[in-house]
């Protein structure tokens, strides 16, 4: 018999590879539309949706409704662009397009772009960015001017600039509409195009000896400022993290007219003459910083012996950013620099010298360069100023940046002050976590029938095969263990017909949640000590003003917000010997905010009677009489106020056992006895819809770019969560600028703020100190609410409740 070479598979495009494309079954192809010939536009999406491989056209379904949104916004004509995809034929479910697919579609997609030669093409989506050879997080590539890749075409040499941004789909998942004001502005390149070129360094003077560096600050106090101000510093060790405080100075520089930065270099660092003359300029003259809680911190701990006033910052211009637009994440200045003023990439001129997996340690920089990038900082800081503060002004948001201004020149105080842990504890924790994990493994193994490693996704892969149980898939259509999909399949069902699987997979979860408490909580914690001046190892966290939309206080580096909740954990941060924790809370403050905001009668009288129960008041009005087994219900609908709790949710908390009938009617009851709040909250809805943003009476805005059916849900409960919640912690946050300052005045170092998290207060102070320092903080805490709602002309009363405890798991 004649042999016969296999039957290749028809190729759905002449160039495309399908033979070599794992989505040679699926629905397609989807090909390219758009006018004949050159276009000035061309967009390039990842793959087709389910109404795109349906109807045969690309971006026909949702995504291609805020395309076409987007193109408007812009001046540009849908049918004036030719719009793709990096591949033709739709995955399975939507899945992520695997590198196999997208090369054994590239010859197509080329040919596509040779044959209308576009001027500019958008590449949305990290698929589509690898198709035209970019690749990385859509975060990092999209920003800076339009790249050029040449487009292969077999006689001309022709090229397109490429513009990455997400993709439309992006926009419409939970969460991501705040996408879509970047996605704006990427498109917008290629109509305004970029100020790349614009760019000129600053005119840079170094200066190194003492005699001139007193006089170019003589010079500088002839000028009314604000100079735009920065420090570079450096660590001793490559394997330590510590705080900015911590770290010597390698220099200081000032912008003090556009284009014009003074250096003054390493060796005037230790010299106090220098140091006492600077201190005293910057305590006069008013600065501008970015993020200068920082180099605020450095320059304190630089100036504390010599000069021990308060340096005056009075400009922020990442506060000043994010004023403006809220959205986490671009408030960088690396970032602002390249997309609004045009600079090179000089952040990266530091990298060859950064040792990678070690702390960056600027002291390994050549002077010369330390130098140059320390001055584009100034600059940057300098003309991001003079772009940001008119802008404000128009806006009339001064009063939010100066409120964040304030919070900052007193956060860096309990930075720097740290707080106390209990090492010889944490190191006995370690091991208990250690036994612990020991032990869910051995039952796992037990389970398992099979020695296993929870931490290798191919054995437990291979443990789901082998007994039959469901084995998730994530991106790229492949086989994974990550706990969101298999959270999501159980959720589905898929093990409720293998009890083992359950069991197995809850001690994978324990076993997971074990590891991660003891690398990052524990190990993470005792790497990160710092034994400060009075010998005691200390944990130095830092405060984030700018990475919530609502305003709420954030910690990184490391991040003590997401350990609260858990003592055991909490047990390591302790007090140095004879004081303890003086904790202030504020009771009820998101409800008393809504209850002056609203107006609602039957609420604010809850507030007025400060001697009676409100949640025993509720269960009276609601039920007739108090019942104790409700109280739990009612905190539930009551705080729920807050973020749209809904009776199907209520309903699913296994602490309730009740229908979503039962629990609607509860609720339903409860809103009536509260119609100030749901009138309140419907004027809400309609504020958001009718001007896509709303504002505190701190001036903070929070913006809602996209109202779809899909997330309008999403949207409302964002919307009615974020009012009395960004205020509620402005309001802390406002007591906080005062107490700070009241403490080092009565106390000195006798009563410390080492913690404030979202509504409370926590004070370390010494043991006879403890009735003073608590009536001047709950007086301060209090007068803080209290004059916020006669400001809204009410007056519910603001309550503070105290804990103390000698850990801070005793605070609870």
């Amino acid at each position: 018999m004649k042999w016969c070479p296999p039957k290749m598979p028809e190729r759905k495009h002449p160039l495309a590879k399908c033979e070599e494309c794992p989505l040679f079954e699926e629905p397609g192809p989807v090909l390219g539309m758009g006018p004949e010939g050159a276009v000035t536009v061309a967009v390039v999406g990842e793959a087709p949706g389910f109404q795109e491989a349906t109807v045969g056209r690309p971006f026909v379904g949702p995504s291609g409704q805020v395309l076409n949104e987007l193109l408007r916004n812009n001046g540009i004509n849908r049918k004036d662009v030719w719009v793709t995809n990096a591949v033709a034929c739709r995955p399975a479910q939507n899945a992520t397009p695997t590198q196999e697919a997208i090369d054994a579609c590239h010859p197509r997609l080329m040919a596509e772009l040779v044959d209308h030669v576009p001027e500019y093409t958008l590449a949305t989506g990290v698929v589509g960015a690898k198709a035209l050879g970019l690749k990385g997080a859509m975060k990092t590539i999209r920003v800076g001017p339009p790249r050029e890749i040449g487009l292969p075409h077999p006689t001309e040499d022709i090229s397109t600039l490429v513009v990455p941004t997400w993709h439309p789909a992006a926009a419409m998942r939970p969460g991501g509409a705040d996408l879509l004001p970047s996605m704006d502005f990427d498109i917008s390149k290629i109509v305004k195009g970029t100020n790349s070129d614009a760019y000129v360094e600053p005119i840079l003077t170094v200066i190194e000896d003492n005699e001139t560096a007193q006089a170019a600050i003589a010079d500088l106090w002839e000028l009314p400022g604000p100079f735009a101000v920065d420090i570079e510093t450096g660590i001793d060790k490559d394997d330590i993290d510590v705080h900015t405080d911590q770290r010597p100075l390698l220099c200081i520089g000032v912008g003090y007219e556009e284009g014009k930065v003074v250096v003054f270099g390493k060796s005037l660092m230790q010299n106090d003459d220098f140091l006492f003359n600077i201190a005293a300029l910057f305590h006069e003259k008013p600065l501008t910083m970015h993020n200068g809680k920082s180099d605020v911190a450095g320059l304190i701990a630089a100036f504390k012996d010599l000069y021990p006033e308060t340096i005056n910052l009075k400009f922020d211009t990442m506060l000043e950013h994010y004023v403006l637009d809220e959205r986490t994440g671009g408030h960088g200045l690396g970032v602002l620099g390249i997309e609004l003023l045009g600079t090179p990439d000089w952040k990266s001129w530091t990298k060859p010298y950064l040792k990678k997996g070690a702390e960056k340690n600027f002291a390994d920089i050549p002077l010369h360069l330390l130098y140059r990038y320390n001055a584009i900082d100034c600059d940057v800081t300098y003309k991001l100023h003079q772009r940001f503060w008119p802008e404000l002004e128009k806006q009339g948001r001064i009063k939010a940046h100066d409120h964040l201004v304030r919070a900052a020149n007193q956060l860096v105080y309990s930075e720097m002050g740290g707080i106390a842990f209990d090492l010889p504890y944490s190191k006995e924790l370690h091991l208990e976590l250690e036994s612990g994990i020991e032990g869910v493994e051995q039952g796992m193994a037990y389970l398992a029938d099979r020695p296993i490693n929870p931490r290798s996704s191919q054995q437990l892969i291979k443990l789901f095969r082998d007994r039959g149980w469901y084995v998730p898939t994530g991106k790229e259509r492949k086989p994974t263990t990550e706990a969101k999909a298999i959270k999501t399949a159980l959720a589905e069902g898929r093990y409720d017909s293998a009890p083992e699987a359950k069991e197995f997979i809850a001690a994978l979860f324990e076993a997971r949640g074990l590891s991660k408490d003891d690398g990052t909580y524990v190990r993470g914690m005792q790497k990160r000590i710092h034994v400060d001046d009075d010998g005691v190892p200390r944990i130095h966290t830092t405060f984030t003003l700018h990475v919530t939309t609502t305003g709420r206080l954030s910690s990184k580096d490391p991040n003590l917000q997401n350990i609260k909740d858990k003592d055991y954990l909490r047990r390591q941060f302790i007090v140095a010997p004879g004081n303890i924790f003086l904790q202030g809370d504020y009771s009820q403050i998101e409800g008393r905010v809504i209850a002056v905001l609203s107006g609602d009668e039957y609420l604010q009288r809850l507030f007025l009677d400060t001697e009676r129960d409100i949640f025993d008041e509720l269960s009276i009005a609601m039920y007739g009489k108090l019942i104790k087994e409700k109280r739990r219900l009612l905190k539930t609908f009551f705080y729920g106020l807050s973020y749209g709790r809904t009776a199907h949710g209520i309903a699913k908390d296994p602490e309730f056992h009740m229908e979503v009938e039962d629990a609607q009617r509860q609720l339903d009851q409860f809103k009536e006895l509260i119609p100030g709040v749901v009138e309140w909250q419907e004027q809400t809805w309609e504020t958001v819809q009718e001007q896509g943003y709303l504002e505190t009476t701190f001036g903070r805005r929070r913006h809602f770019p996209l109202i779809t059916n899909r997330n309008k849900g999403e949207v409302r409960n964002e919307a009615l969560a974020f009012v009395p919640q960004s205020t509620a912690s402005d309001i802390c946050l406002s007591a906080f600028i005062q107490l700070r300052p009241a403490l080092e005045a009565y106390f000195n170092d006798a009563a410390q703020i080492r913690l404030t998290i979202h509504d409370a207060i926590v004070t370390e102070v010494k043991d006879d100190l403890v009735v003073p320092v608590r009536d001047l903080q709950a007086k301060i805490m209090e007068t803080a609410g209290d004059w916020w709602a006669r400001e809204q002309h009410s007056n519910v009363p603001f309550k503070v409740a105290f804990k103390s405890g000698t850990s801070w798991d005793q605070l609870d």
